[in-house]
């Protein structure tokens, strides 16, 4: 096994269907709340209804170009204040290196109006997405597993001294008509006629991740410690029927349990993306036997997308922030919580978030 991290999470934020911050919104999520109802809002129910979850206040019906910054700024600001970067807010800190990874879906999703892409790519490169003034912006699009990777990607940059503090996020919103009702006709989504699908929904989410001697320096709350990413591609298509599929994630896994440092044994919570697609549980079943044999016999695997429905891009973010409420509150009831994430463009991607005992 090898010693303790020295890379720490200080400061968490989230936005879904459930609540305004992070714990409200975890909390509810632990209790197995969910707040679904048909999209788009005021249409009537049918045999073929859309459920989907949104936020509240309503972000309306538009694409997530269109509703990113209202799905992010409360969140970001979140994460910030958590870990004791009001000064960030209030634009006294230009000595420190810092910069942001963000998830965010791909432009060419059905549904996305060219009009609010090029809106949303001048307020990038104008500063003017987030309510604050971001440095250096590192978006990528990577679906499930992106907020992951970027993870891994904000771990590189902080061992190296690139930079002193990062933070990774992402946010996302299936709430547009012309995308939902187009995951509708390929049978995606979950309807009275399909089952096999999952709920759209919508979240943003944000973690602070630094070096323990850094927040230590600063006198800033270590909530939780962190693993490197583990991380692969799956060669074969999520939606093909070619024979050989699921080898990635079970070798992500086994990486990552062997190099954990924590006793195995104390690894009594795992979230996963399970969102009702049938692939995904095929994976998920041929990939926890073998990959988790090592955890404990009663270990238990959370799902939030039961819950919140699948938040796409921000599902990394929103997974982070259960594990470092559930370390903090003691419902992990056990040293650490693994997050095993898959993407249909074919990451994999896994990691710990623990404590020290």
């Amino acid at each position: 096994m090898s010693g303790l991290s020295d890379l720490v999470i200080t400061g968490i934020g989230m936005r879904c269907s459930l609540g305004q911050d992070s714990p409200g919104s975890c909390a509810a999520i632990r209790a197995g709340i969910s707040r679904f109802s048909i999209w788009p809002p005021k249409s009537e129910p049918d045999e073929d209804a859309i459920i989907g979850a949104a936020v509240e206040p309503d972000c309306g019906d538009s694409d997530w170009t269109e509703k990113f910054e209202d799905l992010s700024a409360q969140p970001l600001l979140e994460s910030l204040w958590s870990a004791g970067y009001a000064d960030l807010v209030d634009q006294n800190s230009h000595h420190l290196k810092w910069a942001l990874f963000l998830s965010i879906p791909p432009f060419d999703r059905e549904g996305v109006d060219e009009e609010n892409v090029a809106e949303f790519n001048e307020k990038a490169s104008d500063d003017l997405l987030f309510p604050i003034e971001i440095p250096d912006l590192r978006p990528f699009s990577n679906g499930h597993a992106g907020c992951l990777l970027g993870i891994g990607e904000a771990v590189e940059a902080l061992n190296s001294g690139e930079l002193d503090m990062c933070i990774v996020g992402g946010a996302d919103s299936y709430l547009e008509t012309e995308y939902v009702y187009s995951l509708r006709e390929q049978k995606r989504i979950k309807t009275g006629q399909t089952t096999a699908g999952f709920i759209p929904g919508e979240a943003a989410g944000f973690v602070v991740i630094e070096k323990e001697s850094h927040a230590r320096k600063r006198n800033a709350p270590v909530l939780a410690r962190i693993t490197p990413v583990y991380s692969s591609m799956e060669s074969i298509a999520w939606d093909s029927t070619e024979p050989g599929r699921y080898r990635a994630m079970p070798m992500v896994l086994r990486e990552l349990i062997s190099n954990s440092p924590c006793d195995p044994q104390k690894i009594n919570r795992v979230i996963n993306d399970l969102n009702g697609e049938r692939w995904r549980f095929l994976e998920w079943a041929m990939t926890n036997n073998p990959a988790l044999s090592s955890l404990p016999p009663d270990w238990r695997l959370w799902c939030p997308a039961d819950c919140i429905g699948d938040t796409g891009a921000a599902t990394g973010a929103i997974h982070v922030n259960l594990a470092v409420q559930a370390i903090l509150r003691g419902y992990a009831f056990g040293q650490a919580v693994l997050i095993a994430n898959a993407s249909e463009s074919g990451e994999r991607a896994a990691m710990l978030v623990y404590s020290e005992t």
